[in-house]
């Protein structure tokens, strides 16, 4: 995604300082996370300590790492539930990411007009949602997909850019290992 520095306050403009700390936190975390990305050579491995991070620093009740797969499609390369059921993942998010090669961020899945009213946004009572493409310039070669199912806002937009960041090391890590075979 990219980020628009007006909408990031300075430090001293911030009267939470225990938002202040935990956003800290998830930045060194993210930063560490980018450091081992680029040193990863198992993409399985990769795609399960990018669902660590997630599902240890942000509200996350689903997850998946998708790539591509022989037909093209995005499919998932390792993915996470919290109640143990199998993953399933809103074909509306999907192919908006695939189209927009945009990141997702919905704090309200049931009114938001890019993915309200469909049927699996519905379907799985989706209510909060984080959706990042990986791209290679402007291919999408995978895709960080999140969600929460009882809580809307559950993500912040502080949220949207470490995972964009993470995605971004992530994709570069793809194609890397694409063009080395």
């Amino acid at each position: 995604p990219k980020v628009d520095l007006r909408r990031i306050r300075p430090s001293h403009e911030i009267d939470d300082q225990d938002k202040l700390a935990q956003d800290y936190d998830m930045l060194r975390a993210a930063y560490s996370l980018s450091e081992r990305i680029g040193l990863q050579g198992d993409l399985h491995a990769l795609a399960e300590r990018i669902l660590d991070f997630c599902f240890v620093s942000l509200p996350v009740d689903n997850g998946a790492v998708l790539t591509r797969d022989e037909s093209d499609a995005l499919t998932p390369l390792a993915h996470r539930t919290v109640d143990g059921q199998p993953l399933k993942i809103s074909r509306t998010v999907l192919q908006r990411l695939e189209s927009t090669r945009e990141a997702l961020w919905v704090v309200d899945a049931e009114r938001d007009a890019r993915v309200g009213g469909a049927h699996s946004v519905m379907d799985l009572g989706l209510k909060s949602v984080l959706a990042v493409p990986m791209l290679v310039g402007e291919e999408v070669v995978g895709a960080i997909v999140l969600d929460n199912r009882t809580q809307r806002s559950a993500f912040r937009i502080n949220d949207l850019y470490v995972l964009g960041g993470i995605a971004a090391a992530a994709a570069m890590a793809l194609h890397r290992r694409h063009l080395l075979g």
